[in-house]
């Protein structure tokens, strides 16, 4: 408490010495010319990815899982689709990945919410800003 009294003690001294500073005379104009100015700028909204860019990414996860699903990289079974005779034709080295469908499920799955997320957010934030 003697503190918080040396404290005040200290503060009105300080204001007796140095005084009180007084604002200009057209403070509250200046002020209030600049508050009007600024409510005329409008903010503009720019995501952090553009939408050709989560397009593009999308596009590349939908065709690289369609893509492996189709040639039987993840998948047990053989696949006699004409996709897969083409990679057996070309010979690309295959790698024999066993991925169980589950994860492949949860994978995909999770692509798409993030995916849809993104564009949920990004509709949400360009109303917000606008």
């Amino acid at each position: 408490m003697e503190q918080k009294q040396d404290l005040d003690d200290l503060i009105k001294n300080m204001v007796k010495e140095e005084g009180i500073e007084s604002p200009s005379i057209d403070f509250t104009n200046n002020v209030m010319n600049a508050l009007s100015r600024g409510k005329n700028e409008s903010l503009v909204y720019k995501p952090l990815i553009p939408k050709s860019i989560l397009f593009a990414a999308g596009a590349i996860i939908i065709l690289s899982m369609t893509f492996l699903s189709a040639s039987g990289y993840l998948s047990n079974t053989n696949s006699s689709s004409y996709l897969y005779k083409i990679i057996n034709a070309v010979k690309i080295p295959r790698v024999n990945l066993q991925i169980p469908a589950l994860f492949s499920y949860i994978l995909g799955s999770a692509l798409i919410m993030v995916m849809v997320q993104a564009f949920v957010l990004g509709g949400f934030f360009k109303k917000l800003y606008k």
